[in-house]
């Protein structure tokens, strides 16, 4: 019978961890429900614009980010790891699905969204293998600077591709921005003013809405949730406004650019229509979003958890990210990724579960059902509107002063990114960006750090004697600090920079490695190391080596260094391995 137990709970536990819905709903609690409620219509007022919005971004009708926002949503409500993270189109995505497909078939034609679906489909599954084979890990290959040279360049070539909307002009689309710019410079005296204007009173209204509207409420409101539905509500009641004020007046007959036919209904649930035809040239788009998708949802996730000391399942994440992205591909929707900003609000709103997402889908469901024909007259400069001041907060210019401050080579790979990005394509930008980190590496490392040490005013201790005069050279002693690991690209260094130290100090009798930074040996360097061994020794010089750590000691002993230099030669302290030499007289010193 215990058997029997304990196989049900095991059942249970794997259940909740590839289901953790299993897990919340077990443990949920009636007061957690008005905090879900509350954050779940808090997201969906922020979701359906945002969803149209980028659809559109994305060259895809609106509808297809409305069915974005319904059964992935609710997939990643059910099988997500965080309680506050939250899924659905977001505006880098939607260029790097742009940026993906445009190179194939032109936006907006039924070919360019049977590629999307394919795209979808492709991200699922790259997210669904990376999360069963734990591959969670590569993603560390995509460092802050690229990540954030990417991001700048997403957002000005996303800010650029609203000008035709922003303005009423019309551009021919260009997979290069600079392009875009220099014809919308071009056309500057075309601009339509009545779409400009109402282009920038929907700026303006949803500016107010996220940075005023808060102080003047708390004067009137005093319940801090209340405040937040209606001042997160901004874009949707502007877009709702701006669609009245269209339709009330009829300004489509002006030449303001109105979205027309919205299909109603709720999407229907079909394997395809796929074509790989082209999968070779969509799967890198694929595994770019999944790098830079994961890497933004896990970082918000972690920022968001240690505030109520919260877990994080990384690989399970990206299971309910590839489920969802599966989802959305068999119901109409494009490729997606956690959201930052929607994120950030669901946490707020106080969301205890992944309840809130299920909530938030549920009411886009229902506006896809019953709601679409009353966005008939919604204006393209109201969601224009909305991308462009979501993308305003993407762009990070402090990142790239504080990275330039700390370490000018660090900068190389954000520049690197941004350009390539920005003039060639996003994946290329960020593969570019990632070479580049590698070179960036290599080039710091290359040159390890390498301490000349000194005894610190007669003690037992030793420090660098550049830093600290007191610490004075041990007679016929050369003790060095590596401060760095040894691999193939450092060892010649650290191999020419003795032979030559101690080429020109004729008196060095010993040589003391400390070994305390030193926490990886490759083959290579090892085998460098030992060579030069050999070679000191038929000179005269003896060597010792103190520090080393658990996992370095243990493979070079694996391999038989330690005999071959001497057991003898190995010691834990620094002060050890001087005394060893014989050269340290402290009879003759004072201590």
């Amino acid at each position: 019978m215990e058997r029997q137990y304990l196989r049900t709970d095991n059942q249970t536990h794997w259940l909740a961890q590839w289901f953790p819905f299993l897990q919340w709903l077990r443990t949920y609690q009636r007061s957690d429900l008005p905090h879900d409620i509350i954050a779940g219509l808090t997201v969906a007022t922020m979701l359906i614009p945002q969803s149209m919005a980028y659809a559109l971004l994305a060259g895809l009708p609106p509808i297809v980010g409305l069915y974005a926002g319904i059964l992935p949503v609710l997939v990643y409500g059910l099988m997500g790891s965080t309680r506050s993270l939250t899924f659905g189109p977001t505006a880098i995505t939607s260029v790097m699905i742009l940026g993906s497909i445009s190179v194939l078939v032109a936006p907006n034609t039924p070919e360019f969204f049977i590629q999307s679906l394919t795209l979808c489909l492709l991200l699922g599954l790259v997210y669904l293998l990376m999360g069963v084979l734990h591959l969670g890990f590569v993603v560390n290959y995509l460092s802050r600077a690229v990540l954030e040279g990417y991001v700048n360049a997403a957002a000005l070539i996303i800010a650029i591709s609203q000008l035709t909307s922003l303005l009423g002009i019309t551009v021919p689309r260009s997979p290069y921005p600079a392009d875009t710019v220099i014809y919308t410079l071009s056309q500057i005296s075309q601009i339509h003013l009545p779409t400009l204007i109402l282009g920038t009173i929907c700026i303006l209204s949803i500016l107010f809405f996220s940075n005023y509207l808060d102080k003047l409420l708390l004067h009137i409101i005093s319940n801090k949730n209340i405040r937040l539905v209606i001042v997160r509500s901004g874009s949707l009641i502007t877009v709702l406004l701006a669609t009245l004020l269209v339709a009330g007046l009829r300004l489509d007959t002006i030449g303001i650019n109105i979205i027309g036919d919205v299909p109603i209904g709720f999407p229907p649930i079909a394997f395809g229509p796929f074509d790989f035809t082209h999968w070779q040239t969509l799967l890198p788009g694929a595994l770019a979003i999944a790098f830079v998708g994961f890497m933004e949802g896990i970082s918000t996730a972690q920022s968001l958890a240690d505030k109520r000391r919260q877990t994080i399942n990384a690989n399970q994440e990206l299971i309910a990210m590839g489920v969802a992205n599966v989802a959305g591909a068999f119901s109409g929707g494009l490729a997606s990724t956690t959201s930052i900003s929607r994120s950030a609000v669901n946490h707020a709103a106080g969301a205890k579960t992944g309840l809130s997402s299920v909530i938030a889908a549920c009411i886009v469901g229902l506006t896809v059902t019953f709601l679409t024909p009353l966005f008939y007259y919604l204006p393209s400069a109201a969601l224009a509107a909305i991308i462009l001041t979501s993308v305003v907060k993407l762009f990070n210019f402090q990142s790239f002063q504080q990275l330039w401050q700390y370490s000018k080579l660090d900068t190389i790979p954000l520049f690197v990114t941004f350009f390539v990005t920005f003039f060639v394509s996003i994946p290329v930008g960020i593969a570019s960006g990632i070479l580049f980190s590698l070179f960036s590496y290599l080039a710091r490392t290359s040159r390890p750090e390498i301490k000349i040490l000194g005894r610190f005013n007669y003690t037992e201790h030793y420090r660098d004697i550049v830093q600290f005069p007191e610490a004075l050279p041990i007679p016929n002693v050369l003790i060095i600090r590596i401060d760095e690991s040894l691999y193939f690209a450092n060892a010649q260094y650290l191999d020419r920079y003795l032979r030559n130290t101690i080429a020109e100090t004729e008196d060095i009798q010993h040589l003391v490695f400390v070994c305390d930074a030193m926490n990886w040996l490759d083959a290579s360097a090892l085998q460098i190391l030992e060579t030069l061994i050999e070679d000191l020794q038929r000179v005269g010089v003896t060597v010792y080596f103190t520090q080393l750590n658990h996992k370095v000691s243990g493979r070079i002993d694996k391999v038989g260094f330690k005999e071959r230099v001497g057991q003898a030669r190995f010691f834990h302290r620094t002060h050890d391995a001087v005394i060893a030499t014989g050269a340290l007289l402290d009879d003759e010193l004072p201590i």
